[in-house]
């Protein structure tokens, strides 16, 4: 198989290849009933302050891994595959925000984890943290949003960002149909070098899913629902981190033709914009820093997240 291609949110992460399978394709966190099907959570740290991470579009729980490792060392740290992800089952409710928000909460609660909480959402998880704070404002301590989607970018961005969305939804819809009839298996699956060698199966265990892409694409699909049920009017009294990359569409570099300049420009306007969902707002930007903030800038991103946190109490 070619290079296998993941829309996350506006980026295209295009995976390094490895070669073998090792390790376990087992979950190394704990299944949730939420009312009849299951979600995967994993909890590290013991801290009475919670962090709740909300990765973006194909981003789930083993992506998050080191970065929830080292975060945990100060914080109780809280990452789960969204239904149809990793480990989770699929969902039988259609991929809006107020449904993923109401199966987070659900989850959240079954576990008897405290509110409330720090919520960390990167790229199309920023939508889905606002959401949350609209629908349950009590149970939010703060807000982290990492480079994340705005419900103006497709309005404001050069109309070739648009055009790469349509073909991910393609290609997700596509990935699912050979799935499910078996020519799509997890050995087809390029191996995700970045990740530890341990988790390599796992990965193509849960990317060779049917109902992965089936709820990738069907994010994407909804998204204009999403933005309605994630857009903040009225500025909210929670406080806010907004963490920009500096260079967010240097991840899609490899893109031919990719106006990156332009969408660098605009992708900053957006950025900034985001500041008015809060009166009590920062920005912290990562100059050197991708879309991808987890691959490019790990260090910056977990010394920025813990010192504003540390700043909170």
């Amino acid at each position: 198989m070619k290079k296998a291609i993941f829309l996350i949110g506006l980026s295209i992460c295009l995976s390094k290849i490895g070669f073998g399978q090792k390790g376990s394709a087992e979950p190394f966190g704990q299944l949730v009933d939420i009312g009849g099907y299951n979600l995967h959570f994993n909890i590290l740290g013991d801290s009475e302050t919670t962090i709740v991470i909300e990765g973006g579009t194909g981003s789930w729980t083993i992506q998050w891994l080191e970065l929830q490792r080292r975060l945990s060392e100060e914080f109780k740290v809280v990452t789960y595959d969204r239904a149809g992800y990793g480990w989770s089952d699929s969902s039988p409710y259609s991929r809006t925000a107020f449904n993923m928000v109401d199966e987070l909460n659900t989850g959240l609660e079954k576990l008897g984890i405290s509110s409330p909480f720090i919520l960390i959402g990167h790229s199309y998880g920023g939508m889905i943290i606002r959401a949350f704070a609209k629908k349950f404002p009590e149970k939010v301590k703060a807000l982290i949003l990492v480079d994340s989607a705005s419900e103006y970018q497709f309005e404001q961005l050069p109309p070739m960002i648009f055009s790469i969305l349509e073909v991910g939804k393609k290609q997700f819809k596509q990935s699912g149909a050979m799935a499910r009839v078996g020519q799509l298996k997890s050995h087809h699956i390029p191996i995700d070098s970045t990740l530890d060698k341990k988790y390599w199966r796992a990965y193509q265990y849960n990317t060779a899913k049917p109902y992965y892409y089936d709820a990738m694409y069907n994010e994407m699909d909804l998204l204009p629902m999403t933005y309605e049920q994630s857009e903040i009017k009225t500025p909210i009294d929670i406080p806010l981190l907004v963490i920009s990359a500096g260079d967010s569409f240097e991840a899609f570099a490899k893109v031919p033709n990719l106006p990156k300049k332009e969408s660098n420009e605009v992708w900053n306007i957006l950025q900034k914009k985001l500041l008015d969902i809060s009166t009590n707002s920062l920005h912290h930007i990562i100059e050197k820093g991708s879309h991808d903030l987890l691959l490019t800038s790990p260090t910056e991103l977990e010394r920025t997240i813990k010192k504003y946190i540390s700043s909170l109490d």
